[in-house]
C-alpha cells in the first residue's frame, strides 16, 4: 500500500498524482491520508481532490510529523509520499514537517516538489550511490522491482577525496570504472555514469540531462554533518520528486543526540567525506 499525505494546500495535487504514478508502477493500492492539525482545519482541498481521482481519504487528528510517523509505521504501507513544501519559491529548504518525517521514517518516502506536475508514467529513475555498503543494501528490496518497470541510470560523483588516479587512457579507463562500479553495487541499472564535482549538483544536473522522472537515493538518516547535506541540497533544488530509502534495519524513534537535520540546509557548504554515507 502506497499512503499519500495531502495538506490543505495547491501541493497535495502533485503528493496525490505521483502516489498514484508510483502505486500503477509498482501495481500497489493507494490511500490518501489528511492530518487535521490544531489549527482550524481546511479539509476541502484534500476531500474534493481524493474523491475526484477516486482515492480513498481518511482524516485523522494530531500533531502533523508525529501522526505521519504513526501512519507509516503500519502493517501493509510499503511506501509514503508527501510534500517537500507548500509553495514553489525556488531554491528552499524542505519543511520541517518533511525534514522530521524523513529522518525517522521506518518506510521509504517519496518527496514530492510543489513543481512536480507532470502526469506521464514514470519512466526513468536517476540512482545515486557513494559506493558504501550501506547505501548499496539499502537499495536491494528496491532497485530489483523498479528495474523491471523503469530505466535505471546509476551515478557516482568522484569528489576532491575520491577522485582516481591519473588514467592512462581516461576515456576508457573511466568506462571500465563505471563498469566495475555498476557490477559491484547497482546491477540492475541499465548503466552507470561517474561525474565529480559537488554531489548535490552533479544529481541534479545528470537528472536534467537524463530526463529522469525520479531520483532514488539510499541514505543513513543520519544529521551528522557532510551526511544529510546531500539529501537536503537535493531536495531543496530538485524540481522532480525523490525517493529516500532508509537504512534496512531503521526504526521510527528520535535520532542521537548530535545527529539532528542543520536547520539552516539551505545553505551550501563543503562536500561529504568520501566514506559517508548520504
Amino acid at each position: 500500500m502506497i499512503v499519500a499525505f495531502l495538506d490543505a494546500t495547491a501541493s497535495a495535487r502533485p503528493v496525490l498524482e505521483m502516489a498514484i504514478r508510483l502505486a500503477e508502477l509498482l501495481d500497489l493500492g493507494v490511500v490518501a491520508v489528511h492530518v487535521e492539525a490544531a489549527e482550524p482545519p481546511s479539509p476541502a482541498t484534500p476531500t474534493e481532490l481524493a474523491a475526484s481521482r477516486g482515492v480513498d481519504l481518511r482524516t485523522v487528528p494530531g500533531p502533523v510529523a508525529e501522526t505521519v510517523l504513526e501512519e507509516a509505521g503500519r502493517p501493509g504501507v510499503e511506501a509514503v509520499v508527501m510534500g517537500a513544501r507548500t509553495t514553489e519559491a525556488g531554491r528552499r529548504p524542505v519543511g520541517s514537517t518533511t525534514r522530521h518525517v524523513i529522518q525517522r521514517c521506518p518506510r521509504p518516502v517519496l518527496i514530492v516538489p510543489p513543481e512536480a506536475i507532470d502526469s506521464r508514467p514514470l519512466r526513468t529513475a536517476l540512482v545515486p550511490l557513494d559506493g558504501t555498503a550501506q547505501a548499496s543494501s539499502a537499495l536491494d528490496a528496491w532497485i530489483p522491482r523498479l528495474a523491471g518497470q523503469m530505466a535505471l541510470i546509476g551515478l557516482h560523483v568522484f569528489t576532491m577525496g575520491t577522485s582516481p588516479p591519473m588514467l592512462d587512457r581516461p576515456v576508457r579507463d573511466m568506462l571500465m570504472l563505471a563498469d566495475e562500479f555498476q557490477e559491484r553495487h547497482l546491477p540492475g541499472a541499465d548503466r552507470v555514469e561517474m561525474r565529480s564535482g559537488h554531489v548535490a549538483a552533479r544529481i541534479i544536473e545528470l537528472s536534467g540531462e537524463r530526463g529522469a522522472d525520479l531520483v532514488v537515493l539510499s541514505w543513513s538518516q543520519s544529521g551528522a554533518p557532510g551526511r544529510a547535506q546531500t539529501v537536503l541540497e537535493v531536495l531543496s533544488l530538485s524540481q522532480i520528486p525523490t525517493f529516500l530509502l532508509p537504512p534496512v534495519a531503521a526504526a521510527p524513534g528520535p535520532p542521537d543526540d548530535g545527529d539532528q537535520l542543520p536547520a539552516d540546509s539551505g545553505r551550501e557548504r563543503s562536500e561529504p567525506a568520501p566514506t559517508r554515507e548520504w
